[in-house]
Formats: structure tokens, C-alpha cells, sequence
């Protein structure tokens, strides 16, 4: 098996208020402008590698934080090729589905990448497997949990530092070296026992069953009793299985909920809500086929929350009684 080390540079709108995100910010919030990306053989050597610029279509004024994080000008965006074509490209030097696993540092490239192609009706199922190698180093290498910047394990590993970081194959070829480093079949093996299953994508990239998006909405809080975001029908059997939900914070604007089809199974929800422009929000949920994993990991989280705000309340009640 070869291992594919991807890292990806996105552009984002220049404001909530400008009439790109106003017409795509709904359906695609960061657009891939570079990508960069490694091949390795089983024995982990560089076999070859790839690096090509995106011209964006929906964002196309480079944001001023990314071309001060990436070596990319907008003269090279706007001369770059449109992203169908890097993309059918850069599937066809992955080779063949089963030939390869995506290995990245981080959890962000290959959702965002999924993101993209669905955004111009491309296929996904080619992403996977993939693989977070920030985990992978925290459990080989005793480390906490947290995630570790690309840098830093750079520094751990007393490697030398000769190009630029945030550049997409510079990136990639700096985790290919960490990738060198570790033991990736017993990562493999060990990876669905280390990594959070409710986490977008490490169960496997595949489109969502649906998606429910809404904009304009003036009141946030007014999201979570609309019908299309509180209720909820089996996509097999369309009977309703969820009513006012109750949906679980996971991070951020970003919100999780399991309903249960007797029939059908599980499925995850996901709730999205961004900022729209001016004053007003957007909203998006997806739903996706949640295993036995799923399901515990979510009732794991839900606990954790309905603590948190227990103990929130509490101390808001001490706080009254002391005022």
C-alpha cells in the first residue's frame, strides 16, 4: 500500500457581508486554492509528489490572513487552474481506490477537501481511508491529547526546517517526514480505538444521506424550533423519528444529535449554524448513518454536556444568593 500525505491551502470570503459568501457561504465556507501532497512507498520512501494552484470561483479575492500565512499571491490564484480539473488530476496521481491511504496532520484537509467536490457534484468515496497522523504521534510518542502543530514536532524530532511552512507541499513533505517516524500499520490498526468517532470524516468520507440548509434568519436562537432543524424524518422510511430536538453542543456553532429509526437504525445529525451578513445567520444540518461507536460516543457527549450546564446553573444560582 502507498500512503498519500495531503496538505491543502483554502481561501475564505473577505467578508460575511460581501456578496460571495452571501451566495455560496451556505454551501462552501473555505475554498481550496492549493493543493500539496506526498507519495509514499510501503516503506515509507517519497516515490513522487504533487503541487498544483487553484483558481477559485467563489471566493476569489485572496483574504489578507492567507496571503500573509501562505507564500501564494493573488496573481497566482488568478492564473491558477479551476479546482475540477486539479482535482480529477490529482485523484488520477493518487492511483487506484484500495492502492493507498490519506495520511494528514490534522483533521481539517480531507473534510474541507470532501466539502469542494461536493460543491461541484464530485465523487468522495475515493478519500478514503484516511488517517490523522497528529494522533497517531500523540499515542506513539506518549503524548497528551492535545494536537500539536506541525512545527513543533519538526523541533521534537530535531529535524531541519529548510522551507517555509504554509505552503501546501512544503507542509506535506514535512509530514512525510514525521510519517517516516512512525509505526503507520500499528497506527492503522490502532486508530478507530484513539480517535473521537463523532469527529466529521474519520468514519469514512461519503456525502450526507441529506442536507437541510436556511440563511437570513434574523434571531439565532429561533434555529433551534424550526421545523427543518427541530424535527427530523428517517431518509429510508420518511416517518418522523425526532421532534423538538435537543441538540448537543460539540464545539463552537457546531451541534450533534442521534435519532433513532426502529426500523432503520441510527443516525448522527449534524447543526451548523454560521454568520450570515449584516445582522442575520445561516444554518445547516446534515444527517449520516451513525454506527454502534457513534451512538456511544454521543451519549458519552450528551452527559458531558447536561454536567456542564448543571454546574453552570449552580454557580449562577450561588452567584444570585451572594448578590
Amino acid at each position: 500500500m502507498n500512503y498519500i500525505v495531503l496538505d491543502l491551502e483554502w481561501n475564505q470570503p473577505i467578508s460575511k457581508d460581501s456578496p460571495s459568501y452571501q451566495e455560496y457561504g451556505n454551501y462552501l465556507t473555505s475554498e481550496i486554492i492549493q493543493f500539496g501532497a506526498v507519495k509514499l512507498n510501503g516503506s515509507k520512501s517519497v516515490i513522487s509528489s504533487f503541487r498544483s494552484v487553484v483558481s477559485p470561483k467563489c471566493y476569489r479575492t485572496l483574504h489578507h490572513h492567507v496571503e500573509q500565512l501562505t507564500s501564494l499571491t493573488q496573481r497566482d490564484i488568478d492564473s491558477g487552474l479551476p479546482f475540477p480539473v486539479i482535482a480529477q488530476r490529482f485523484r488520477k496521481w493518487c492511483g487506484e481506490e484500495g492502492s493507498y491511504a490519506f495520511l494528514t496532520w490534522g483533521y481539517d484537509d480531507i473534510p474541507t477537501l470532501a466539502a469542494n467536490l461536493m460543491f461541484y457534484k464530485m465523487e468522495t468515496e475515493w478519500l478514503n481511508p484516511w488517517y490523522n497522523l497528529q494522533i497517531m504521534f500523540n499515542d506513539q510518542e506518549g503524548q497528551d491529547a492535545n494536537q500539536k502543530g506541525l512545527s513543533s514536532v519538526i523541533e521534537y524530532y530535531h529535524l531541519q526546517q529548510k522551507n517555509q511552512f504554509h505552503d501546501a507541499l512544503n507542509d506535506a513533505r514535512y509530514t512525510a517526514m514525521v510519517a517516516a517516524r512512525l509505526d503507520l500499520k500499528q497506527g492503522m490498526m490502532d486508530y478507530q480505538k484513539l480517535v473521537n468517532p463523532l469527529i466529521l470524516g474519520v468514519k469514512g468520507v461519503a456525502p450526507p444521506l441529506e442536507t437541510i440548509r436556511a440563511q437570513n434568519i434574523i434571531n439565532r436562537k429561533t434555529i433551534f424550533v424550526m421545523k427543518e432543524f427541530a424535527q427530523f424524518s428517517c431518509p429510508n422510511c420518511k416517518k418522523v423519528i425526532a421532534e423538538s430536538i435537543s441538540w448537543v453542543k460539540q464545539s463552537g456553532d457546531k451541534y450533534i444529535y442521534v435519532a433513532e429509526c426502529p426500523q432503520h437504525g441510527a443516525y448522527l445529525l449534524r447543526l451548523r449554524i454560521l454568520k450570515g451578513g449584516g445582522e442575520t445567520f445561516m444554518a445547516l444540518r446534515t444527517a449520516e448513518e451513525a454506527d454502534e461507536d457513534i451512538v456511544k460516543a454521543y451519549h458519552v457527549r450528551e452527559a458531558k454536556e447536561l454536567e456542564r450546564i448543571e454546574i453552570m446553573k449552580l454557580k449562577k444560582n450561588a452567584k444570585t444568593e451572594d448578590d
